[in-house]
């Protein structure tokens, strides 16, 4: 190693980040650094090759007004001005103590002699150093650092990281505590570096086997939630993102929702897959899943599934269109109910109900009592109204139409009618935006990718909705994600002339909590049972969501206008306890809110409750 590069190397371990100000010990400095490591002050027999090393390290620019920097000092000097010396941004308080300028920085002191000068760096002319262009951008190469000692205590730190050399450093020269200098040590130990055993060659076949093995290793396995488990055979439901299971080729696909088809692909080949017509469709339209895996179920016949003594019978879950939920027989008579996720009505109990059901594996979604939101007809119904009410101008001020016109600027709008915007998945919530459209006797408009989806359903009624003109329709289907003011104000702007405003339905079931209930504040002083009880032998009037609900929302002095209305397409609490309580079944398996424990807990303390309430019968249908 030659002298430059011992000199480069003691250098580079000597700077300190310190805040958002630049320092760095320039000439006279460093080689008063330089003469303080052993290792190096042969180098220092004369003025150049001091000189030399502290250019050759990086640590000076020079600028043509730097000549006048020593007579500053010698001005300032007795005032403690702070001076920029360099690029690495800390300052440099100047003191005069015993003919010596001190730079203090906290508890470290350097002294330099009187009559030598600084050499200093401009503001814009800092350098920083950048380590993720590696050490050669700070004049060190790699192969310089193999040996790498500490200039104040002389420790190897060739083990450490950069960050842990920088630390360690700092550590002698600003701090005085010796436990602190080794403790940085500690996390490093150098080891004996044992020379490797020769290993065998293996073939290519070894290797490429070697690596099909490590990638099934890093395949998650399917979690036991979502098998099902028979005497015979075993069945996956909306397990698509797994490793391959080596007894399980029969899966179940319960609607064409992202968090339950992820993992389908169309090169996706673990086995069968078991769904509805419009699943079917979908699975191919938009990730051309090979036909030959799809096996399409009709709904409420009970089919025999291939190479088993199982039947299943696939039921409307009514979710989101072509969603399903499962009901599993074997020859044995053991019967299991998987829901996926599904929204409970009334018909869907009494077909339930004359089953004896050995496990349900129940969609827990709002398995909590503060999510008692109303029925899907009575939110579709009170939307409606709603909607009809604006377009007769009920609520219109005249004050509004001016306010509207001036910031559309437009002349006059009075036979302008609202554009009626309603939020969806990519498939879900459509059914409150055809009762809209119904009432106001108005089209249907979706874009392109919107409407090759539509057209999976075959729905008559929403086909002769549908229209491919925008100004045609008075109602909008948009994606959720648009559901807000700076978006929707993007899209009514593309249609300011031919709209009088925009109206957004948001359609959701967290936001919502009944007036009535006098939000959940009762349910504090009340025992779990007592809630329930309350819960279930209150009429559904209790959460009911009324026209009052959504008008103290409206403002007459916003053009785009945004309504969050509780149309859920999951059950709600009320609705799980009834379907729990009122079928004969043995067991209840969550499967939503399953990652954290306490909420495992929470939602077996009110299956736990539920099955008290079974026995002493405490509701009945007509409850419901």
């Amino acid at each position: 190693m030659s002298q430059r590069e011992k000199v480069q190397r003691s250098l580079f371990t000597y700077y300190k980040v310190n805040g958002n100000e630049n320092v760095a010990y320039t000439n006279n400095l460093v080689k008063d650094f330089i003469r303080e490591t052993s290792s190096v002050i042969e180098l220092l027999s004369d003025e150049e090759t001091g000189n030399e090393a502290v250019d050759s390290a990086g640590c000076s620019n020079y600028n043509v007004k730097d000549e006048e920097m020593p007579a500053k000092i010698e001005k300032n000097k007795s005032e403690g001005e702070t001076v920029m010396t360099s690029s690495t941004m800390t300052s440099i308080s100047l003191k005069q103590e015993n003919a010596l300028f001190v730079v203090s920085d906290e508890e470290q002191e350097v002294a330099v002699d009187e009559d030598e000068g600084f050499d200093t760096v401009k503001q814009e002319d800092k350098i920083e150093p950048d380590f993720s262009q590696g050490l050669d951008s700070l004049g060190c190469s790699e192969q310089l650092l193999e040996d790498v000692k500490c200039p104040v205590c002389e420790i190897q730190l060739d083990k450490l990281s950069i960050l842990e050399r920088t630390t360690h450093v700092d550590g002698c020269l600003f701090l005085t505590s010796a436990k602190l200098v080794y403790k940085s040590l500690k996390t490093a130990p150098k080891q004996k570096v044992k020379k490797p055993k020769s290993v065998p060659k293996i073939t290519s076949e070894e290797r490429i086997e070697k690596s099909k093995d490590a990638i099934r290793n890093r395949v998650k396995q399917i979690p036991d939630v979502k098998i099902l488990n028979f005497t015979s055979c075993k069945f996956a439901v909306d397990a698509f993102c797994y490793g391959q299971h080596p007894e399980i080729t029969h899966y179940f696909l319960s609607h064409f929702h992202a968090d339950h088809y992820m993992g389908i692909t169309k090169n996706w080949h673990n086995g069968i897959i078991y769904c509805s017509r419009i699943t079917a469709e979908l699975l191919v339209l938009k990730y051309n899943v090979s036909e030959e895996i799809l096996r399409i179920l009709p709904f409420n016949e009970t089919m025999e599934i291939e190479d088993t003594q199982v039947q299943v019978t696939m039921m409307d879950a009514n979710h989101c269109p072509g969603s399903s939920i499962f009901l599993f027989k074997d020859s044995k008579e053991h019967c299991i109910l998987h829901c996926g996720d599904f929204r409970i009505n009334k018909e869907m109990i009494q077909k339930l109900a004359s089953y004896k059901i050995n496990e349900i594996y129940l969609d827990t979604t709002y398995l909590d009592p503060t999510y008692n939101f109303p029925k899907q007809e009575n939110v579709i119904d009170v939307v409606g109204t709603f909607c009809e009410n604006i377009f007769r101008g009920v609520y219109q001020h005249p004050l509004q139409q001016r306010i509207t016109d001036f910031f559309t600027f437009r002349k006059h709008s009075k036979t302008l009618k609202p554009l009626i915007c309603v939020g969806t998945y990519t498939i879900g919530k459509e059914r409150i935006a055809i009762d809209i459209a119904k009432r106001l006797k108005t089209k249907l408009y979706a874009q392109s990718s919107k409407r090759e989806i539509l057209n999976t359903f075959h729905w008559e009624e929403l086909d002769a909705l549908l229209t491919r003109t925008p100004t045609e329709a008075n109602v909008h289907l948009i994606p959720m994600q648009y559901m807000n003011l700076e978006q929707l104000e993007k899209y009514f702007h593309s249609y300011r002339n031919d709209f009088s405003q925009i109206i957004a339905i948001r359609p959701t079931g967290w936001t919502f909590v009944s007036a009535k209930n006098n939000s959940t504040k009762w349910m504090k002083e009340l025992s779990k049972s007592q809630i329930l009880a309350r819960i279930v032998k209150t009429k559904n009037d209790a959460s009911r969501f009324d026209l009052e609900s959504i008008e103290k929302q409206f403002n007459n002095d916003k053009v785009t206008q945004i309504y969050q209305v509780p149309y859920s397409e999951h059950s709600s609490f009320r609705e799980l306890s009834f379907f729990s309580i009122l079928l004969d079944h043995t067991r209840i398996i969550p499967t939503v809110n399953m990652n954290h424990m306490q909420s495992i807990k929470n939602m077996d303390s009110w299956i736990f409750e539920w099955q008290q309430a079974r026995s002493v019968q405490l509701v009945t249908i007509d409850d419901f």
